[in-house]
This record gives C-alpha cells, structure tokens and sequence, in this order.
C-alpha cells in the first residue's frame, strides 16, 4: 500500500497540531529517554547491532515512535507476538521488528487484538536488543486510523531529524535563533533577551517529542485535550511518574481525593489505549508517554 507523498493543507491525522517539546534539564539525557521520538523503519534499521539507542540529529534516545505496514506476524507462544513492518512507501524495503508482550492475565487496559499482514500501525516503544537483534518492545499498538496519520508522522520524523541537528533547543534558550523564527512555535519568551540581558534565567526551550513548547506554556500544554478525572490521572502520572522506575501504582490513583473511584479503571484503560500512558513494569504501574 503507497501513499500520496504530499503535505497540502489540511493534512494532519495523528500528531498534527502537536508539533511540540518536551523539557529539557540538567539531566540531559536521561530526560530524552522518556521523549518517543518519531523516527522512520529506515532510521530504525541503521541502529548498529547490539545498540539500545537510536542517534537522531546529535541526540541519543532509546523511545520511539514509528508507522508502518505489517508484512509478517510471528507468533511466540500465548505471550509474545511479533510483528515485521515496513515503510508503507518502499514494497519490498527493510523491515523492523516489533515484539508486543502479553501478561499470562491480561489486565482490562489491554488489547487482545492481533494484526494482519496489511494492517498499517502505530508503535511506540523501546529500542531493544533481543536475541542478536535490535527490535522495538512495544508499549502501545494501534492500527492507523486513516492516510494523514501515516503523513504526518512522515513529516514528524523529518523535522526530529533537522530540530536536533540544527541544536534547535540550545539556540532559542540563549536568545541565538534567528528572526525568521519569530512568529513560529519556536521563539521561546518574548522577554527572553531582556530577561538575559538584566542577568535572569532565559526561557528555556524544551526538546522534539514531548507535550511543552516553551515553560511558560504549563496548564492547556499538559492537558494535550484531556479534561475531567482523566486529565487529572494523566497530570498526575506525569508529575510523579518519572522519578519512579517503576510509575505510579494504580492503588495510589484510587486514593487521590476528589476522584470518581468507580471509574478510575476506566479512566486509565481509555488513557492506555489511546497512548497518554503505558503500563510499565506491570499491568497495575503506570507511565506517561511523552
């Protein structure tokens, strides 16, 4: 299956519209690790083997977004599947492989569905060596909803690879980047120089792949559409998730105040499967996907 290779106006589908950034610190690199970087089957087949990382620009991360069509499915046993894709505009190119696991007790959050060859999806996950080979362990499948997705994801991957080799992020929070800049998502606080100049903390831009643009931007940015008791489980595990190696604990959910516990549950099923979050080290711990 080919598409039409071609960013008009209007196109968009998933990610269109959240061209955005997510925030960059001290540590550096160990913050990029929890960014899903969009990336494309070729970037991921030119992972050196034995590799956990995936270089984009100058920048290493070990989180991945990508599309592609399935062309094989290898079953291993009830608990593991995995699925070869390729890029949907290159019949007969390299493949990737995707493992998706199964818990021995599928939680309600998880989805009993398996693709087909021909089914175009959506993966993110964690670049992987496994068994002599670099792979994706898959936090979240989804088939395509329609062509836009696939496009836009295309051109996400295009402007990942020119944001960090250009040092987007470096330029625009020491006041370096150009005027060409200054009406774009990309112009960071319009007291930024001022700001520098009288001795304070310029606006700090935030790294491809995350939900912030700039920190002044925090409420609507977090949200990414959620509202309710959904975008108050979402903040939440985006706040305290990520000192956790583990995530946080479904039990520690049900007692935050305010909440509808009888649909908590539903809630974070509907955060998983539509890829706000992911369950980490077991089907009750809970991650962001940035």
């Amino acid at each position: 299956m080919a598409f039409n290779d071609s960013f008009g106006p209007g196109d968009g589908g998933f990610g269109a519209g959240d061209m955005s950034y997510s925030q960059q610190n001290n540590a550096g690199s160990n913050n990029q690790d929890k960014v899903a970087v969009p990336v494309t089957i070729q970037d991921l087949c030119e992972i050196p083997r034995g590799d956990e990382k995936i270089i984009v620009g100058t920048q290493p991360f070990s989180t991945v977004r990508v599309v592609g069509e399935v062309v094989n499915v290898v079953r291993m046993g009830d608990q593991a599947i995995e699925y070869h894709i390729q890029d949907v505009d290159t019949p007969g190119g390299p493949t990737f492989v995707v493992m998706v696991y199964r818990s021995a007790t599928p939680s309600p959050s998880e989805t009993e569905e398996t693709f087909v060859e021909g089914s175009l999806l959506h993966v993110v996950g964690k670049v992987r060596s496994f068994d002599d080979r670099v792979i994706i362990m898959s936090f979240q499948t989804r088939a395509l909803e329609d062509e836009k997705e696939y496009k836009a994801h295309k051109l996400e991957a295009r402007l990942a690879h020119l944001y960090y080799e250009k040092t987007i992020a470096q330029k625009a929070a020491s006041g370096a980047l150009p005027p060409t800049f200054a009406e774009t998502m990309l112009r960071g606080s319009s007291d930024a120089a001022t700001s520098k100049a009288a001795g304070g903390q310029p606006s700090v831009v935030q790294p491809y792949g995350g939900q912030q643009v700039f920190n002044e931007v925090v409420d609507n940015s977090k949200l990414r559409g959620l509202t309710g008791q959904r975008a108050k489980l979402f903040i939440y595990i985006q706040t305290h998730g990520p000192a956790r190696d583990a995530g946080v604990h479904k039990d520690e959910l049900m007692k935050l105040p305010g909440l509808n516990k009888d649909s908590v549950q539903k809630d974070l099923d509907y955060l998983t499967s539509e890829g706000f979050i992911y369950s980490s080290t077991d089907d009750e711990h809970y991650q962001t996907i940035n």
